[in-house]
């Protein structure tokens, strides 16, 4: 039960994240996650955000192994009417 809190906490994180950028007049977001965390990845591409790189190897993890980095991107003019269901339209003007 708390492994699904935490996510719908994440998710509203994430969330009220991307809505305080666009406020803040962001044309685009992005993240980076390890790629291997899946449902992180999901979540951010549930959310609007796009893949755009992803780096071999990138990082080291606390055991001593490379992780894959993988770069999102959220971009408001592309994901407009996603925006408008969030009630975004009106802060990006």
């Amino acid at each position: 039960m708390r492994r699904i809190g935490a996510a719908v906490s994440g998710r509203a994180l994430a969330r009220a994240a991307l809505l305080e950028a666009v406020k803040l007049g962001c044309s685009h977001v992005y993240v980076e996650v390890i790629a291997a965390q899946d449902a992180l990845v999901a979540m951010f591409q549930d959310i609007g955000f796009e893949p755009e790189a992803l780096l071999v190897d990138f990082v080291r993890d606390s055991d001593g192994e490379n992780r894959d980095l993988m770069l999102l991107t959220h971009r408001v003019d592309v994901n407009q009417a996603r925006n408008r269901l969030w009630g975004m339209d009106e802060v990006a003007g």
